[in-house]
């Protein structure tokens, strides 16, 4: 799954991304890099944060606090992400393994977290990221709209081809203010109607693969 991951497959990934039910090291930082790639970088936290409470090898701790980190500075939370390094430095003051776990990381964002950590000159931190400022990194994450709970539910119902009277009842709302939700969806997917917002919402991987997709249309 994480190599379909990064080479953008996402039907592929999809596919083995539903086989990660079990609660093991390996599933739960699948789940991870899963996650990050979809943009839900609140999920990605909430699997280390449970992840970080089990004795783990030293290679997948490091692994989970880096990742962590990771979507931490996705969010604009820096200074939480320069933390969880630190602490995955004084834990393990083990340059490979930290080079090993931010292969994992897109490069955007392995060098905000680098250029960060730089100027705290103190631990040796710094020294172990510059080195690795150049090394490969082949993940790319999709760059997908922040939608509310209630704008995906909305966007569900839009897939199963309910009307907006049927949504606006079910939802227990009146039709004015779904139109106002439905304006708000539109506009962060940048379309201009239902059938455009549904064909976007698979494309950013909101929902899994259409009945009948295949790897070319990824």
């Amino acid at each position: 799954m994480v190599c379909y991951v990064s080479l953008g497959a996402q039907t592929r990934a999809c596919e083995l991304a539903r086989q990660l039910d079990s609660e093991d090291v390996f599933s739960s930082l699948g789940r991870v890099i899963w996650y990050q790639w979809r943009g839900e970088h609140e999920r990605a936290v909430e699997i280390t944060d449970r992840l970080l409470k089990k004795p783990m090898m030293p290679r997948f701790e490091v692994l989970a606090m880096v990742l962590q980190a990771a979507s931490l500075c996705s969010q604009r939370s820096l200074g939480a992400a320069q933390n969880v390094l630190q602490m995955a430095w004084r834990s393990y003051r083990a340059p490979r393994l930290m080079r090993f776990a931010f292969r994992f990381v897109p490069p955007e964002i392995a060098d905000e977290l680098i250029s960060a950590v730089e100027q705290d000159l103190s631990g040796g931190l710094p020294d172990a990221l510059s080195a690795m400022r150049n090394d490969p990194r082949p993940f790319i994450w999709s760059k997908r709209p922040a939608l509310t709970r209630s704008e995906l539910e909305i966007l569900n119902m839009l897939r199963k081809g309910l009307s907006n009277s049927e949504i606006a009842r079910q939802r227990f709302v009146v039709i004015g203010t779904l139109r106002n939700q439905l304006k708000s969806i539109y506009r962060k997917l940048e379309v201009a109607d239902r059938h455009e917002a549904v064909d976007a919402a698979y494309r950013l991987g909101f929902f899994g693969p259409r009945d009948g997709d295949d790897e070319a249309g990824v």
